[in-house]
């Protein structure tokens, strides 16, 4: 969604009450096993579910539709009850399921997820700070807070450089890859041989991304969002940079400051 951010994302397995199951449109039943193993996937408005099984759709949980967030008994999982939950299809409509179609009584979905290998007690108080944020008036600041937060604590792992021992690191910063629909955060590295630009989330294909310096044809300031902070660096070969182009980096070379 537009002014969502993409925060983290954690092996799990999830459990919906049979309801939720029965609730989805291509599915009378729940799965043979009871759990379903997936991605936990965090941004600053939803928890998102994304299954391993193909045949059963992305399911996104609102923060500010959640009841309950709590550690579930003797087991490394929290419990969401929730008023209202959506399956995502990337050909077909989103569909809505509210809490108001349930039996009278129920009034909300409850939903299990299990943690793979992250702590729960580092989870939990993220989801717990965002349900928070979730409730306030004007939630917009303390949802920069966060975000900036988050991106100051990132930095360049040294481990991609091509040669650890002799290529030396000329400049580094934050940034933001710009391409259609996406602004990336992460960090931009020059060093006496290479470009790099390394994504702060895992959702690109590649966590990090390399081109020779020599192979740079040109770079000029852009405008981004009415304002000239983007530096586009374009290359000589096509298949340098998949698409001959690194894109629009928000921050240039400059310590990542703009302007």
């Amino acid at each position: 969604e537009e002014e969502d951010h993409y925060l983290e994302d954690h092996g799990a397995y999830l459990v919906l009450e049979p309801e939720a199951w029965a609730s989805l449109g291509h599915r009378s039943a729940p799965p043979q096993e009871a759990r379903t193993k997936g991605r936990a996937r965090v941004s600053v408005r939803c928890l998102f579910f994304e299954p391993d099984d193909e045949s059963i759709p992305i399911l996104r949980f609102p923060f500010a539709s959640m009841h309950i967030l709590d550690p579930a008994e003797d087991r490394q999982a929290f419990v969401v009850r929730t008023e209202l939950f959506a399956e995502l299809h990337a050909d077909a409509p989103f569909v809505f399921h509210s809490a108001r179609r349930l039996a009278e009584g129920a009034g909300a979905w409850t939903v299990e997820v299990a943690l793979q290998h992250t702590p729960l007690a580092q989870l939990l108080p993220v989801l717990e700070r965002l349900r928070t944020i979730s409730a306030l008036r004007r939630p917009e600041l303390a949802v920069d807070a966060l975000v900036q937060e988050r991106e100051a604590t990132f930095c360049f792992d040294t481990s991609w450089l091509e040669d650890l021992v002799s290529e030396n690191v000329i400049a580094e910063c934050r940034v933001r890859r710009i391409t259609p629909l996406v602004a990336a955060p992460g960090v931009v590295v020059l060093t006496d041989r290479n470009l790099y630009f390394q994504c702060m989330h895992t959702v690109e294909s590649e966590p990090q991304q390399r081109w020779p310096v020599g192979a740079i044809h040109r770079s000029e300031r852009k405008r981004y969002l009415l304002r000239h902070t983007a530096l586009e660096v374009r290359f000589r070969a096509p298949g340098a940079a998949g698409t001959g182009a690194a894109g629009a980096l928000r921050g240039g070379l400059t310590g990542g400051a703009e302007g």
